[in-house]
């Protein structure tokens, strides 16, 4: 006779994916955006999404860094900056062994006129869907968060480095790369107002220790950001492009 041996199946392994850092979203789907993720076993996921304005950008966000454990009792965990607007479980509905794409629409927690604003969206198993999967320690789950910039608004920065610190900005439409006039350039405590080419230059900027700062455009309720704006300053009157 033959004799089959038959084990226990594999303990399943969950995982979740998508981008992060800083992202500029696609001004094509700004009528309808969404921020899409990919899940995998997990039965059920904590998302959480934070309207932000650029003053509350940290290096030390979640974002901005992979994680390969969470304390929970750090700061940006319990309390993400700028004003909560969801913090809910939604059920994934996957099979197992199958990755599904989930998305999650963004139109309520954006301007109503122009479907722009600034958001930090945050990613993570609930407790029962981790311990479901990998049963392993809790603080070593698998978190995913970007920064969506849902902005109809591009720049492009040149910095100097003469004597005279000169920052020149140039602002279009990110669909269409047309000038945007009169939009508000503001860095390093200094603002200038673009032309109807969309130029703007402010000079004598102070960065002490070449330090890094954050560039702001502003044009009626949207707005667009690029951060680590550094530059050093030399002795030679030579602009750089």
């Amino acid at each position: 006779s033959i004799q089959f041996h038959v084990h226990d199946p594999p303990p399943l392994i969950g995982d979740i994916s998508g981008a992060t850092g800083m992202i500029i979203m696609d001004p094509g789907v700004l009528d309808e955006p969404f921020y899409p993720f990919m899940v995998y076993n997990y039965s059920e996921l904590t998302i959480r999404i934070n309207k932000v304005k650029p003053e509350h950008y940290q290096q030390c966000l979640p974002c901005f860094n992979s994680y390969y454990f969470t304390y929970e009792n750090q700061e940006w965990y319990n309390k993400l900056p700028g004003e909560e607007l969801l913090n809910e479980v939604i059920q994934t509905n996957c099979k197992r062994y199958e990755p599904k794409e989930i998305k999650v629409p963004l139109t309520a927690y954006l301007n109503k006129k122009s479907n722009s604003g600034q958001l930090i969206i945050l990613i993570e198993p609930t407790k029962k869907a981790w311990d479901e999967c990998q049963r392993g320690d809790w603080q070593y789950r698998q978190t995913i968060s970007a920064w969506l910039q849902c902005t109809r608004l591009a720049v492009d920065v040149y910095l100097s480095s003469g004597m005279d610190l000169i920052l020149t900005a140039w602002v279009t439409e990110l669909m269409t790369g047309a000038s945007v006039n009169q939009a508000t350039v503001s860095v390093f405590d200094k603002k200038q107002e673009t032309n109807q080419q969309g130029l703007c230059t402010i000079r004598t900027l102070n960065t002490e220790n070449n330090e890094g700062g954050i560039l702001v455009v502003e044009k009626d309720e949207d707005t667009c950001m690029v951060v680590n704006i550094y530059h050093h300053k030399s002795y030679f009157n030579v602009y750089v492009w």
